[in-house]
């Protein structure tokens, strides 16, 4: 669900996204319904009375595929909302077919905590994952919003405890772990803790070769435990091997055919080997403001921002260093002697994203 600003912070609401897609989704299904609505209307007129046994297994066949093509365009169709009334400790849940409509108005007085659960429905050859915000009420659980994209209803479930100064929680596995407080909810990361001075953390810095400090950009470094340099080595040299051989095939005078053939599988082959093996070295980047995120590779590099205000937590455990942010959420794998410093590796990435802009 999109969250949908109404100019007062203590009322919320959020609707499902129409989407373009519509122009192009709602004439299929029209016209594959009304297709198989005429078969059947045709195959009833041509066969009056009561038929043999063929005919009516062939009549149910056509009633149960137009059953499922009546559901699933229900299905993609369907778009519900949620407006949260902080004030009134209320919710109201809408759905309808492109529009929501049908209301129905919860009481959340009573409401103890919002929990998040994932709900899996096998459908035999494929599953569905659900991600639902429930709030938690002395007479039951009452579901508020669902999403297949666990990031949206992440996002959501934010909002709605925040304004609602619940306790977020989520199922995982059975168990129930609290994902934020009440007072936390809604907020980014240097509202909940203040770090130490960037100053101070940096006399007591452990020796990692792998973590420098720029003082003129403000800027502190994480290198991550990257790929092993024999193995930027070995696909630095496929490469190699690749293009010399297309070279000398197509210079060998060869039929163009069988050039073009063994140029089309080799591209294949070097192609699913380079992406799976591609080399990668992956880095944080804390400066005022801002988190960034870099992987680099033997070409490429793909770097990824995180403003202050959209991160949720960073946490260091064991050997891995995450972030939990509104835009997603990204991880480090650090090497064992940063994670034998990974709470002294917070504590300076906060410090740093926590200094005053130059």
């Amino acid at each position: 669900m999109k969250r949908i600003e109404t100019g007062n912070p203590a009322r919320l609401h959020f609707q499902d996204r129409i989407g373009w897609w519509i122009v192009l989704t709602v004439p299929f299904f029209t016209a594959v319904i009304g297709f198989q609505a005429w078969m059947f209307v045709h195959f009833l007129a041509e066969r009056p009375g009561s038929g043999g046994a063929l005919e009516v297994l062939l009549g149910l066949v056509i009633m149960a595929l137009l059953a499922k093509v009546v559901w699933k365009g229900i299905q993609c169709h369907v778009r519900r909302s949620l407006e949260i009334d902080a004030a009134a400790r209320s919710a109201t849940t809408s759905w309808g077919l492109l529009v929501p409509m049908a209301p129905t108005t919860h009481d959340l007085s009573g409401a103890i905590a919002l929990y998040n659960a994932l709900r899996v429905v096998d459908r035999g050859r494929y599953k569905e994952y659900f991600h639902e915000l429930h709030a938690v009420t002395p007479t039951g659980q009452i579901k508020l919003a669902q999403s297949t994209d666990a990031l949206e209803l992440g996002n959501l479930s934010e909002d709605a405890a925040a304004a609602l100064k619940l306790d977020l929680l989520e199922v995982r596995n059975g168990e129930v772990a609290l994902l934020r407080r009440a007072d936390e909810a809604g907020k980014h990361v240097l509202q909940i803790h203040t770090p130490p001075a960037l100053e101070r953390l940096l006399e007591a810095a452990p020796a990692l070769a792998d973590v420098t400090h720029d003082a003129g950009a403000r800027e502190l470094r994480v290198t991550g435990d990257g790929s092993s340099a024999a193995l930027a080595v070995f696909v630095t040299l496929l490469s190699a091997l690749y293009a010399a051989g297309m070279v000398l095939l197509w210079c060998s005078g060869a039929a163009v055919g069988a050039c073009v053939g063994a140029t089309v599988f080799a591209t294949f082959f070097f192609g699913v080997l380079y992406f799976s093996l591609q080399p990668e070295w992956p880095s944080l980047h804390a400066r005022p403001g801002v988190l960034e995120v870099r992987r680099r590779g033997l070409v490429f590099t793909h770097r990824k921002a995180y403003p202050v205000a959209t991160i949720r937590a960073i946490q260091a455990k064991d050997r891995l260093l995450t972030i939990d942010s509104s835009l997603g959420g990204d991880a480090l794998i650090l090497s064992p002697e940063q994670a034998r410093a990974n709470a002294w590796l917070r504590d300076a990435l906060l410090a740093s994203l926590a200094q005053t802009p130059a």
